[in-house]
């Protein structure tokens, strides 16, 4: 099965490559925009697109706000 692709920081990422864990999908869209709300909208892409869970975007976003 391929694997989805997309970009983050204009550099491709496989489902893979996005992982399960909340810190790397933070510290990999940081690099791109350091605002909380772009940071919000690029990880909602990611899950709109499938690349990370529902989950792992819940945690996500809980690591950028602080809760």
């Amino acid at each position: 099965m391929p694997s989805s692709r997309s970009c983050i920081c204009g550099l491709p990422v496989t489902r893979s490559q996005a992982g399960s864990d909340a810190t790397h999908i933070s510290a990999r869209i940081a690099g791109d925009d350091t605002s909380v709300v772009g940071q919000l909208a690029q990880l909602g892409r990611l899950a709109q697109q499938g690349l990370i869970t529902p989950e792992e975007f819940a945690a996500a976003k809980a690591k950028l706000l602080g809760t």
